[in-house]
């Protein structure tokens, strides 16, 4: 995509833990949609599983308060586009 803006962040690695899940990659589309995934150990050491959502409503909680939150982020004049 030759206009796209990618902001990297360390939000993704928060090593909190919650039961054996960790916050993954988040992605932002357009300013709209979004992508988040949850990292859960896999059966055999050292290997690990990916699970995602989409999510692009208007009233969608979680959407909203990334769009927030990344939205920021990628606005930073420190970040490059």
């Amino acid at each position: 995509m030759p206009s796209a803006t990618v902001a990297v962040t360390a939000l993704a690695n928060d090593p909190a833990e919650i039961e054996g899940k960790w916050l993954g990659r988040i992605v932002m589309v357009d300013r709209r949609a979004v992508v988040i995934s949850a990292m859960t150990e896999a059966t055999r050491p050292g290997q690990v599983l990916e699970t995602a959502i989409w999510a692009d409503g208007p009233d969608h909680g979680l959407v909203v308060g990334m769009r927030h939150l990344l939205g920021a982020r990628i606005d930073d004049p420190g970040v490059r586009g």
